[in-house]
C-alpha cells in the first residue's frame, strides 16, 4: 500500500516515513490507523517480497524437519531420511552460511519448532519405532542446547506459534495415535505453562500470530480458530469457512493467515484471514490446491511455499500482504513436500523436504536444496 502527497501539481509516492523520538528522526515501517475499534494498516515502506536464488546446500537432506529462529540464525533441526529419523540441526547465519549445530536430544521428524525471547524451541515428534516425543530442545543463537521442560503429552504432528515473548505448542497425536487438544506454553524464563485448551482435539493443525494473539486453526475434521495472548489466557470463537487439516500459517502485519490443507481427500484452495479478535476477514482464493505447504512472515508478508500440490510436489511460493493481496512469486527450484521455513531479519528460507509423493517413507527421496526470499 502507499501514500501520496502533492507536489508541484503532481502525485508524488511517500517512499519514507518518519517520526521524531527524543529529538532523533526514526524511520518508521508500517502504520495502522483506527477502524471500527481494529488497527487496520495505511502505509508501509515494504514494496514487495522477491527470489533471491538457490541458498547453501543443506549438510544432511531431510524431510519433515522442523525450523525455528534464534537471534539472527535460522534452525532447522530433525527431521528423516528414508524411514530413519535424525537428530540434525543446521545453521543458517544472516549471510547465507550454513554450520552443523548441536544435535537434537532424540533423532525425530513431525516436530514442532518456535522462537520466544530470541531462542529456539524444538518440541515433540516422533522417533524411527513410531514412539512420540514429549522432549523440548532450547537453542540459543550460539547454538548451545538446553532441555526444556517435557510436553505435558508427547505427541507429534503438532503445530507451533510465537509471540515475542511466548512460545505455544498445540494438538497433536499421542503414543496410541488419539488426537489431543493440549496446549503446553513456554516463556522466556523457559518455564512450561499449561492454558486452556483447544476447541477441538486435532492432529495437523496450522498456528500463526495475529497481533497479541497466536492463533491455532483447523485439523484434522476441525474448523475451530483459538487464540492465546501472552498471559496465556484462550479466546474462542473463530471459525473456517471449511474444516480441514494440513494446512499452513503465516503472519501478514497483524492478520494471520491460514491457506490450503485437505478435505476428504480433496485438496484446498482457499487462503483465510483473521484478526486477533478471531474475526474473519475474507477468504479469497489461493489459485491452486496445496497442503503440507511451509510458511512465514517476511516483513509485512506472509510467504507460502512447496508442499503437496495437485500434480505432486509443489514449487510455487506465493505471497499475501495485509490488504489480502496475493501475488505469485519465482517458484522454488524443484517441488518437494515436507519442507520448513523461517525467516531472520529481511531473509526467508524454505529447507530441505523430498521430491518424490509420500507412498510409503523409503519412496521419497530427501532434498538437500535450500531457496531464500528477501524483502525489496
Amino acid at each position: 500500500m502507499s501514500i501520496y502527497l502533492g507536489r508541484n501539481g503532481l502525485a508524488s509516492r511517500v517512499s519514507n516515513m518518519y517520526v521524531g523520538v527524543g529529538g532523533r528522526a526514526k524511520t518508521v515501517t508500517e502504520g495502522y490507523v483506527g477502524v471500527g475499534g481494529v488497527a487496520r494498516p495505511f502505509w508501509t515502506n515494504q514494496r514487495g517480497v522477491q527470489y533471491y536464488g538457490p541458498g547453501p546446500t543443506l549438510r544432511h537432506a531431510r524431510t519433515d524437519g522442523a525450523a525455528a529462529t534464534a537471534g539472527e540464525q535460522i534452525l532447522y533441526g530433525g527431521g528423516r531420511v528414508n524411514d530413519e529419523t535424525v537428530a540434525w540441526v543446521e545453521q543458517l547465519s544472516p549471510t547465507l552460511t550454513l554450520t552443523d549445530g548441536t544435535s537434537l536430544s532424540v533423532p525425530r521428524s513431525g516436530l514442532a519448532a518456535a522462537e520466544a525471547g530470541g531462542k529456539a524451541l524444538f518440541a515433540g515428534g516422533e522417533t524411527t519405532s513410531g514412539a512420540n516425543q514429549s522432549a523440548v530442545d532450547v537453542y540459543d543463537a550460539s547454538q548451545t542446547r538446553t532441555d526444556g521442560p517435557a510436553l505435558r503429552i508427547a505427541r507429534d504432528d503438532l503445530a507451533a506459534g510465537s509471540l515475542s515473548t511466548v512460545a505455544y505448542f498445540g494438538g497433536g497425536a499421542d503414543n496410541s495415535t488419539n488426537e489431543t487438544a493440549v496446549v503446553d506454553a513456554y516463556d522466556t524464563s523457559l518455564t512450561r505453562h499449561a492454558p486452556d485448551d483447544l476447541s477441538a482435539a486435532v492432529t495437523d493443525p496450522a498456528a500463526a500470530a495475529a497481533g497479541r494473539r497466536v492463533l491455532f486453526a483447523g485439523g484434522t475434521g476441525s474448523d475451530y480458530v483459538d487464540g492465546y495472548d501472552s498471559s496465556m489466557t484462550r479466546l474462542t470463537g473463530g471459525r473456517l469457512t471449511i474444516a480441514r487439516g494440513r494446512l499452513t500459517g503465516a503472519s501478514a502485519g497483524r492478520i494471520a493467515l491460514f491457506g490450503g490443507g485437505i478435505i476428504s481427500g480433496t485438496l484446498c484452495r482457499k487462503l483465510e484471514a483473521f484478526t486477533e479478535s478471531l474475526t474473519r476477514l475474507a477468504a479469497v482464493e489461493l489459485g491452486f490446491g496445496v497442503m503440507d505447504a511451509a510458511g512465514g512472515r517476511l516483513g509485512n508478508w506472509a510467504v507460502f511455499g512447496g508442499g503437496l500440490g495437485e500434480d505432486g510436489p509443489s514449487a510455487v511460493v506465493a505471497c499475501c500482504d495485509n490488504d489480502l493481496t496475493i501475488l505469485p512469486n519465482t517458484p522454488m527450484q524443484f517441488g518437494r513436500q515436507g519442507l520448513s521455513a523461517a525467516a531472520a531479519g529481511p531473509v526467508l528460507a524454505f529447507l530441505g523436504g523430498s521430491t518424490a509423493e509420500e507412498a510409503g517413507f523409503a519412496s521419497r527421496s530427501a532434498s538437500a536444496a535450500t531457496d531464500i526470499y528477501t524483502i525489496i
